[in-house]
Parts: structure tokens; sequence; C-alpha cells
């Protein structure tokens, strides 16, 4: 009902418009060939001017911001992408091209330019500038409308060793004496690796025995995991041995 009650409101006022251009451009047509004062002509021609100011306007495509999660460190990516929608009036834009552009010093975009999909929609990925403090980014259509996000960027805290991980997470050995490596990563909180050394160990020595580099000697049939360890971390792979299996 929404809907329809804006659509019908739509045409009327479009025919409304139409109208008043008509009586307008009539009344111009009148007052220049006749003997009417040269202020009413001009008046006639600055209010039509004006109907089609509006009229154009009107059919503007518009740009709102759809979603944006403005949380991020200054010189990392937002957690969230940017996302803005493209309307003229309540309908969807598709292919219209949006740039994204982050003022200077504020970062990159990317994409920076994008086309609206079948919903009016474009986002971008924004890794923020070094820069600590408000950061701005702007999404504009060329030649229209646009559309500001801003983001108060704190620094990065400093990295601190969160998990292990071990690879490969499993490995299966045949015979007595055959030997399986794993390595083992030591990540932050943003995923990155940390330098440091883990220690490898394993309980059921009768199944395999782990060496001091992550490799997994076997010993005899059953199953264990190998486990690494640092600070406080711990990680495990599952081991299993299979002696004379074909």
């Amino acid at each position: 009902m929404n809907n329809l009650f804006q659509n019908l409101v739509a045409v009327l006022g479009a025919m409304i418009a139409v109208a008043s251009v008509a009586l307008l451009v009539t009344s111009c047509v009148k007052l220049a060939t006749s003997r009417a004062t040269w202020y009413r002509f001009v008046l006639a021609i600055g209010v039509l001017a004006g109907v089609l100011a509006v009229a154009s306007r009107c059919d503007r495509t518009r740009l709102s911001i759809s979603h944006a999660n403005p949380e991020g460190y200054a010189g990392q990516p937002l957690r969230d992408s940017v996302e803005v929608l493209a309307k003229t009036g309540s309908t969807p834009v598709e292919g219209a091209t949006v740039l994204f552009l982050p003022m200077s010093s504020h970062g990159t975009a990317s994409p920076a330019a994008v086309a609206t999909d079948s919903a009016g929609r474009a986002k971008t990925n924004w890794t923020l500038g070094r820069e600590i403090g408000a950061q701005r980014l702007v999404a504009t259509i060329p030649g229209g409308d646009s559309v500001w996000i801003s983001v108060d960027a704190p620094a990065r805290p400093d990295p601190v060793p969160t998990k292990i991980k071990i690879t490969p997470d499993s490995a299966e050995l045949r015979f007595v004496g055959d030997v399986a490596p794993f390595s083992a990563e030591i990540l932050d909180q943003y995923g990155d690796p940390v330098p440091g050394a883990v220690t490898w160990s394993n309980e059921r020595q009768c199944v395999f025995r782990a060496g001091s580099y992550g490799f997994a000697t076997a010993v005899g049939n059953g199953a264990d995991s190998i486990v690494a360890e640092f600070d406080g971390l711990r990680a495990t792979a599952l081991v299993t041995v299979r002696t004379g299996a074909r």
C-alpha cells in the first residue's frame, strides 16, 4: 500500500509539473509576442527555470550509507566493508559507478570504483591510513550525489600471542621408524605470526615419540596426539600408527 500510494503521488506530481510547464511556456510565448513589459517575461522565464530545476532534482540519483561498521585501527582494514545504496526516488539504480575516495593520508579503498548491483548497492574495503584519529572517505557518483563515512582510528594495540597453529592437523604412519614432520606457527590476536619456539611432546611413547623439532617417529600401533606448547598456549594434532596395514 505504501508503494502504491507513493507511485500515485509521484504520478500526480508529474502531471502537475507537466501542466505547469506547459502553462508557463504558453505564457512566455504570449508575453514575448505581445507588448507586455519585459520584467514579466523575465519573471516567467525564472519561474519556468525553477520548476525545471526542481523536477530534475527529483530525478537525481541519491546515495545513502546502507552498511558501515566504523571500527578499525590506524593502518589496518575496517572490520567490515563499506556499503552504499543508490536510488532514484524509491527505485534502486543498477549499473551506476560509485567512486570510493579516502581523503589524503586516510588510507585506500579497494576496489576504488564499483558499479551498483541490481539492488542498487556498491561496497568496498577501506584500509585506514596510519594517521591516528578521525579519518574520512567519500562515496560519490561522478557528477551526482555524494555521502561521507567517518571513523575514529585509534592506534593498533601491540601484538600478543593468542594461538598456535599446527600443520598438518593429522598424520598416519604405516611402519615402525616412519617419521611424520609437523610445524607450528604462533599467531597474535590479528592472525599474524609472531616469533617464538614451541616445545613438542606426546603422552603415549609406545605409539610414537615426539622430537624437539616436531618429528613424530612411529613405535607401535595406536593413536596419540602430538602437542605444541608456548607460553601457556597449546595445540594438538592426531598421529595414528598402523603397522602392517595394507
